[in-house]
């Protein structure tokens, strides 16, 4: 008779964000074993019969950067005790601050049984602080990333051991339903990580030349720090609420990810919102978008610069694409990204079936 695995399920930064990335492993590894998650107060919901929630009042990361490091560690000290009751086979922790964690690590135990998932992480590691410390603890823990890239960086240019990085796909986001017959924009960019160098120059050529104007293209894109709108290209600055955001992906033909070349070696969830919504993606020249339109050349491209942009929004074709070709290559991203692929990812990476 197998043993019952005995997962902790952890979050030393708890991102507003991730909440429904969390809920999604949480219920994926409660089909693998028990699994006891450590969470504010009224963080999840409908939770199924062996997940225990385990609630508190004091799980608060303040905001500030001091001030989040050290809430952080607060949050560590409160979870490497309950571990320490709990005694799990293995602890999964769904994000981390990599400065923190060098010194939160040595409040637990067993370190090797600590999994990381690693969000913008190994970007951080060009900074020789981080990298310092991060690898003090590389080779001491378990480390999970989302795609193959990330995890052959880790490898080749930090010598971390092979097996200890595993790769865990990124769950398949909402499926929004279009509110209109029509898509009402050709190329929405809702991404807080645009480059503002792109959105600037995007913002001086449609002043200049009325490009989207004139060829009747709605094009609309998040910035920091820039705001415009003259009715076809729409800049939008802060925040963007769910209801709002959601409306934007589900009426338009395509996103685009204009990413710095410093976003190198981590996921977007904005890629993954719009793939899983059968969004055509255009991205610049950056790893994970020169991944994808490997993986899925069809529906995923590359474009180099302002220029490139604004000629590939102005020739593409408004009408929806359903080729099957198109459909196919969706198909493969939706089976990539299944509860059944992240299901037999957790099996490999807690080696489910080698334990009795």
């Amino acid at each position: 008779m197998k043993k019952e695995l005995i997962f902790l399920y952890l979050d030393f930064l708890y991102p507003i964000g991730h909440i429904y990335q969390n809920d999604y492993y949480i219920r994926a590894l409660s089909e693998l074993g028990k699994v006891y998650v450590v969470c504010p107060v009224n963080r999840y919901t409908n939770m199924p019969a062996n997940v225990e929630l385990i609630e508190s009042d004091k799980l608060c990361i303040k905001k500030g950067r001091i001030k989040t490091r050290i809430s952080s560690l607060k949050v560590m000290l409160i979870s490497s005790y309950i571990a320490r009751k709990i005694k799990p086979d293995y602890i999964f922790v769904a994000s981390f601050d990599t400065i923190v964690f060098a010194i939160g690590r040595l409040f637990f135990q067993q370190q090797n049984h600590l999994y990381l998932l690693h969000h913008m992480n190994v970007d951080e590691l060009s900074n020789k602080i981080k990298r310092f410390l991060f690898k003090t603890y590389m080779q001491r823990v378990n480390h999970m990333v989302f795609e193959d890239f990330i995890k052959k960086h880790l490898v080749e240019s930090f010598g971390m051991d092979e097996n200890k990085v595993y790769i865990l796909p990124h769950q398949i986001n909402k499926n929004l339903q279009p509110a209109f017959a029509a898509n009402m924009y050709d190329c929405v960019g809702l991404s807080t990580s645009n480059d503002e160098n792109f959105i600037s120059q995007i913002i001086d050529k449609e002043k200049e030349q009325e490009l989207f104007k004139k060829a009747n293209r709605r094009v609309v894109l998040k910035s920091k720090v820039s705001e415009f709108d003259n009715g076809f290209l729409k800049v939008k600055k802060g925040y963007l609420d769910e209801k709002i955001y959601n409306e934007y992906l589900k009426n338009c033909v395509c996103i685009c990810l204009p990413f710095p070349q410093s976003y190198q070696y981590r996921m977007s969830s904005f890629l993954v919102d719009g793939l899983s919504n059968n969004k055509i993606a255009l991205g610049s020249n950056i790893p994970i978008v020169q991944q994808y339109s490997k993986k899925y050349p069809r529906i995923c491209k590359i474009f180099n610069g302002v220029e490139d942009f604004y000629n590939t929004i102005l020739t593409m074709n408004n009408n929806n694409d359903s080729s099957k070709l198109i459909a196919s290559d969706f198909k493969r991203f939706q089976s990539d990204h299944s509860k059944e692929k992240i299901i037999e990812a957790f099996q490999g990476i807690f080696r489910v079936d080698q334990l009795n």
